[in-house]
């Protein structure tokens, strides 16, 4: 699902009387404005927990040695941050139902 087919859905899941008076383009910049949120929380190190869907926090992760198949090297990979998203209790018990029926 791509941004655009998401403000889609959330808009067409609006009451017709919150449809009229909010708009597309504001329920796209709602969504933009919820991951900018969360981008730049987990930018400054903080966790965002987000009830019955998931957690994401930021770890770090060290330099180590990697394999390059293009130059046939071993490089040193620098230190660097990366994102961590942990689906809730509730999304993967949903997932198993949603798996174990199809």
């Amino acid at each position: 699902m791509t941004k655009k087919e998401l403000v889609d859905e959330v808009f067409n899941r609006l009451p017709i009387f919150w449809r009229t008076r909010i708009g597309k383009k504001r329920v796209k910049l709602i969504i933009e404005l919820c991951f900018d949120t969360i981008i730049e929380t987990t930018a400054s190190g903080e966790p965002v927990k987000i009830l019955n869907f998931a957690k994401f926090e930021t770890r770090e992760r060290r330099s180590h040695t990697v394999y390059c198949p293009v130059i046939g090297e071993h490089r040193k990979a620098k230190e660097h941050l990366r994102v961590i998203m942990k689906p809730s209790r509730v999304w993967r018990d949903m997932l198993q139902r949603v798996a174990g029926k199809e």
